[in-house]
């Protein structure tokens, strides 16, 4: 989590520069950074795999089903984690929701198919040297990936709270209203959710929609 305040160079009321905080410096921010905030991750994890060495076939399977939660977990990778109230008080509570890296659902499926052509095989049994070579030894290889959709942070940027927020070089980001459930039954990716779900808070009010109330598309 950060809270950054900043610190500008400006103009005395006769007219003259303010010079920054610190002149040996060309830089006109100092961040303060905490080390705050929760974070919790649950699973059921599931893997089974098979081989059999007469027909020349490996199976794996694995499955994980799993919640990650935290109150505004960065990716490492600089991508906006939605709007935080942090510091305000109990932002801790405000803040809680689905982490941007949670997967729900991840299912992957591999199978390896030893292809019975070369020496000691079915076909070409008796193949040696460079016959071997081109015609043995060859796999199939089929892999099958499946995950739910990432989490989706929905912000409203005119915010008329009062309230200042610096979030990833993002400013005053709140989040809205929440009315009524935004999933819709039929999604599309033109129309992935009920946009008339949210709606602007009044002003000096923060919004009570959740961080991170909605998923997006499974891949």
């Amino acid at each position: 989590m950060r809270f950054r305040q900043r610190l500008h160079a400006g103009l005395r009321p006769n007219g003259s520069a303010v010079p920054i905080p610190y002149p040996a410096f060309p830089f006109s921010e100092i961040d303060s950074i905490f080390d705050v905030g929760r974070t919790r991750y649950n699973s059921f994890q599931l893997k089974a795999e098979t081989k059999n060495a007469r027909h020349g076939i490996y199976g794996l399977i694995s499955y994980t089903y799993s919640r990650a939660m935290d109150t505004g977990f960065s990716d490492g990778l600089g991508s906006v984690i939605g709007a935080t109230y942090f510091p305000l008080p109990n932002y801790q509570n405000l803040d809680w929701g689905l982490s941007q890296i949670n997967l729900n659902q991840n299912f992957t499926a591999s199978i390896i198919y030893t292809l019975p052509f070369g020496k000691g095989q079915k076909f070409g049994g008796n193949l040696t040297g460079l016959a071997n070579a081109l015609a043995g030894g060859w796999e199939l290889t089929v892999i099958e990936h499946a995950t739910s959709g990432f989490p989706i942070f929905v912000v409203d940027s005119n915010n008329t709270s009062g309230a200042g927020f610096l979030n990833t070089n993002v400013l005053s980001l709140i989040r809205p209203n929440q009315i009524c459930n935004p999933v819709l039954s039929n999604p599309t990716l033109s129309e992935w959710f009920n946009p008339a779900c949210f709606a602007q808070p009044a002003p000096g009010q923060l919004g009570n929609a959740n961080r991170t109330p909605l998923s997006g598309p499974d891949l």
